[in-house]
């Protein structure tokens, strides 16, 4: 009936694909907010401002971290 096709491997040069790899330090260096920027310049813990704006820089503004023990199934 159907037929799985199987298809070579080409490593993709992609924009988005480019951006996921990005480490923490490269995303806040070349995307990330001034208000980012300058609170890891001051050493100030920024995890949760890291993740909200990778996130939404990757998926979308509606998008919003979850954490695993909010999640409900």
């Amino acid at each position: 009936m159907f037929e799985t096709k199987v298809v070579a491997f080409t490593p993709s040069n992609t924009r988005l694909d480019t951006l996921r790899q990005m480490t923490k330090d490269e995303f806040i260096e070349y995307h990330g907010s001034g208000t980012l920027r300058k609170n890891t310049r001051l050493g100030m813990a920024n995890h949760e401002h890291y993740l909200q704006e990778r996130i939404a820089y990757e998926f979308g503004r509606e998008f919003r971290v979850g954490y695993a023990t909010r999640i409900l199934v």
